[in-house]
């Protein structure tokens, strides 16, 4: 399903908490996003040729219950 790669904080950004994953199945990885998070509180930039995710958070609370359910 979803394997992490990388997690980082940025400072002093509107979405400190960025995620990198590799995924299966790009639709999969956003409706899990939209069903679980606002949609304010979080951006998605997905890389179609390589399966890899970058998932940026405003919120810490939302990063730490998106790492836990990998």
């Amino acid at each position: 399903m979803f394997r992490l790669v990388k997690s980082l904080t940025i400072k002093d950004v509107k979405l400190p908490y960025s995620i990198i994953v590799s995924f299966g199945d790009g639709k999969e990885l956003r409706k899990h996003l939209v069903s679980r998070y606002s949609q304010g509180d979080f951006s998605c930039q997905i890389e179609r040729y390589t399966s890899i995710a970058t998932i940026n958070f405003r919120n810490e609370i939302d990063a730490a219950d998106f790492l836990m359910r990998l």
